[in-house]
C-alpha cells in the first residue's frame, strides 16, 4: 500500500527515490499509516497533499 502511493506520487511529481522531497514524501506516508490511514485512497490523497 504505502510502496505503490510512494511510487505514484514520485512518477506524478517525476522525482527520484533519492531527492530530499522523496525522503520527506516517504516519512509522510509511514506517518499516515501509523496513524490508521491503511486503505490506497487514503494514503494517494496524503501523498498528494505534501
Amino acid at each position: 500500500m504505502i510502496g505503490r502511493a510512494f511510487q505514484d506520487e514520485l512518477q506524478r511529481r517525476a522525482l527520484s527515490r533519492k531527492s530530499e522531497e522523496a525522503e520527506a514524501l516517504a516519512a509522510k506516508l509511514i506517518n499516515a499509516y501509523q496513524a490508521g490511514i491503511r486503505d490506497d485512497l487514503g494514503l494517494s490523497i496524503v501523498a498528494g497533499l505534501s
